[in-house]
């Protein structure tokens, strides 16, 4: 077993590494290495997932920021929601966003913190909810669903001494001062460094092991998309044309 999940972890890692290092010199470096980690992505998780970029929205017509990658449910009428290459999902198929980055740094830290939170914001059905992770295992109630937000960046820009304890507290710092909540960002994933679990305060630190950090993230990540997609319900077109004036036929 360890050596099956040290080869798979291998492999992982060169593909996250090869998908995201881009020189910034490029004048469409970002969307390059966007482009290259959604390429990863759907080679390694399952036909049945839909990958793109672009926006989700809600049936009381809110809208989230443009996300780097969105992982849906397949969803239905896939090619009408998607136009130029860009998504428009409604949020009921969404199970997961993904912000790509290079060097994170403050800046950076805000601007996912900004779209996590606006994705939470979001009203599935109608009336339901996104909400933070289940503690200790327990099950969320029908109503409630859990849209993983993740963070990947090549390296940051504090410095390696307690990186993560950096990096942690300055995520807490702009969470407060934008009244946002500090589990709005499942995951830091810094590829030179290790992972942060946000919800629970945990970091794991991987700067000898890249492999280990890659598979504890990519495993992680295919656990919730399994285990949300199970439990979710059919996308329902009705919630969204509620709002369109109707009369019985006699």
């Amino acid at each position: 077993m360890q050596e099956v999940v040290a080869q798979a972890g291998a492999q992982i890692a060169d593909g996250i590494r090869r998908s995201t290092v881009v020189t910034d010199h490029h004048p469409t470096s970002g969307s390059l290495r966007e482009g290259g980690f959604r390429e990863f992505l759907r080679q390694v998780l399952p036909d049945r997932y839909y990958i793109g970029t672009g926006f989700l929205f809600d049936a009381l017509d809110v809208q989230s920021r443009q996300l780097d990658i969105v992982i849906a449910a397949d969803p239905p009428l896939g090619r009408v929601f998607e136009r130029d290459g860009i998504c428009y999902l409604p949020c009921e198929v969404a199970l997961a966003a993904i912000e790509v980055k290079h060097v994170l740094d403050a800046s950076e830290v805000e601007k996912a913190a900004t779209n996590a939170a606006r994705i939470r914001s979001l009203r599935p059905y109608g009336d339901e909810v996104f909400t933070p992770p289940a503690k200790k295992g327990r099950p969320l109630p029908p109503k409630e669903h859990r849209c993983y937000y993740g963070l990947v960046a090549s390296t940051s820009d504090l410095a390696l001494e307690n990186w993560a304890e950096r990096e942690w507290n300055r995520f807490q710092r702009i969470s407060s001062e934008n009244g946002f909540e500090s589990d709005v960002i499942d995951r830091f994933v810094i590829l030179d460094r290790g992972v942060i679990n946000c919800p629970h305060g945990v970091a794991h630190d991987g700067r000898e092991r890249l492999d280990q950090v890659a598979t504890e993230w990519f495993i992680q990540l295919l656990n919730h998309l399994e285990r949300e997609a199970g439990r979710r319900r059919s996308f329902d077109p009705d919630v969204y044309w509620q709002g369109l004036p109707r009369r019985r036929l006699s």
